[in-house]
């Protein structure tokens, strides 16, 4: 996945900073759903204020992050639901045991995301645009 950036300074640190567009207002996929920028820290040298940049997520990141994020949740609903149905007989409380091991993937994901972006095993790589042969 790619996204055209732009540096920008803030308080004294470059960031990449990515704009919203018309089509993501809708999704709320990301925070770009849910905002109108986003800043990204700069980890590499050579860029300058107001460079054009592009951010790139490899296709085996998002495939791993995609997958976490959808498919923990959903394997602990199918555990609370087969373990609901083992120990209820009533599907009120099947119901409910699979909603509450929803409930408890959610939970380990929110627990989890602050050692995941410490890890920076899931960030972008900033690479600058270049000039066009007519500039």
């Amino acid at each position: 996945m790619k996204k055209t950036a732009r540096v920008v300074n803030e308080n004294g640190v470059l960031m990449a900073e990515v704009l919203r567009e018309e089509a993501c207002a809708h999704c709320h996929g990301c925070d770009l759903g849910r905002r109108e920028r986003l800043l990204y820290p700069l980890n590499g040298e050579g860029f300058r204020e107001g460079d054009e940049i592009t951010l790139e997520l490899s296709g085996r990141t998002l495939s791993k992050t995609s997958l976490l994020a959808y498919g923990l949740p959903l394997l602990c609903l199918i555990a609370g639901l087969l373990l609901g149905s083992v120990l209820f007989s009533q599907e009120w409380a099947q119901a409910l045991s699979a909603i509450l091991m929803l409930g408890v993937g959610l939970a380990i994901l929110a627990a989890t995301e602050k050692k995941r972006k410490a890890g920076r095993q899931y960030v972008c790589r900033a690479e600058k645009n270049k000039p066009d042969a007519g500039d």
